[in-house]
């Protein structure tokens, strides 16, 4: 009779256990938030079309040995408005090597003119951020914004003053913006030839 209620005390001890155990897995199974897509398949294949058109113009370039691109002379840059991919070229460039990216794709692909090409103002940011690095103005990164056609520092708030004293002295200031670094962000020293390029597709 001892042993009997012994086992059934145990069943009902590893019964309340198990009960116990389950009514967390229950309710967090409950909060548990589905995984999907929230884009339609309409969005899905205008994003698919997109990547097709950034991949076939960027077959057009050539591939430097470190695996760099090498941009063409009016190349200004690729990025996405929201809408459309916008390819900017330096004004007065050919369109005509476009042409077809542009009939085939023309509802979500358009060509904007700009002043400058990437190449050139990766030029200025180069010879610009070589100077920094020479007075220890410590930036966290550059590279060219093909949106707004300029060329984007990163530097905490101590070295902005001096950012923007060598872009005055490189006569670069109207083709460049300073961004504040976020406080504990990683603090990088620009190295000369390193760059980050924020129009790659």
């Amino acid at each position: 009779m001892r042993n009997t209620s012994r086992l059934l005390f145990a069943l009902m001890l590893v019964s309340c256990v198990c009960i116990a155990l389950l009514q967390p897995v229950e309710k967090a199974a409950s909060r548990e938030i589905p995984v999907h897509s929230t884009r339609s398949a309409a969005e899905e294949e205008k994003l698919i079309r997109k990547m097709d058109v950034s991949r076939l113009i960027h077959d057009r370039f050539g591939c430097a040995e470190d695996g760099s691109w090498i941009y063409p002379a009016d190349y200004a840059g690729l990025f996405d408005d929201g809408t459309m991919l916008v390819l900017s070229i330096k004004k007065g460039a050919s369109k005509e090597e476009y042409q077809s990216i542009l009939q085939e794709y023309g509802d979500i692909f358009k060509i904007q003119e700009v002043e400058y090409s990437w190449n050139e103002l990766h030029q200025q940011a180069v010879k610009a951020a070589n100077k920094m690095i020479q007075r220890n103005i410590h930036v966290s990164s550059y590279c060219v914004d093909a949106e707004s056609n300029k060329i984007v520092f990163t530097a905490p708030e101590e070295d902005v003053e001096n950012v923007f004293r060598v872009l005055e002295e490189e006569e670069i200031t109207e083709l460049s913006e300073v961004d504040l670094q976020d406080p504990g962000e990683l603090n990088l020293t620009l190295r000369g030839g390193d760059y980050v390029s924020c129009d790659q597709a």
